[in-house]
């Protein structure tokens, strides 16, 4: 899957926003897809950041790095709180 769109804010916004962390529930968002999303996050064998598992669940994980939210390390560790 890809995002290829999101609504927040009473706003439709198309594609990866440049300014994304700053939008106002961008750390909602992001909460929301870590703490309720199987997939994971794995560096593949030249040592990169890659999403695993559900399909759907990857789009996700990739929009959020796409944006710039740093996933392997930050999420991980959030997400590291609730198991």
């Amino acid at each position: 899957m890809t995002v290829k769109e999101f609504y927040t804010m009473e706003k439709v916004f198309q594609g990866r926003p440049s300014n994304f962390k700053q939008l106002a529930t961008s750390d909602l968002m992001v909460e929301g897809v870590v703490y309720n999303c199987s997939a994971r996050i794995e560096k593949n064998e030249h040592g990169y950041p890659e999403a695993m598992g559900n399909v759907t669940e990857q789009g996700l994980l990739r929009f959020l790095m796409d944006v710039g939210v740093q996933c392997y390390d930050t999420l991980l560790q959030k997400k590291s709180y609730i198991l």
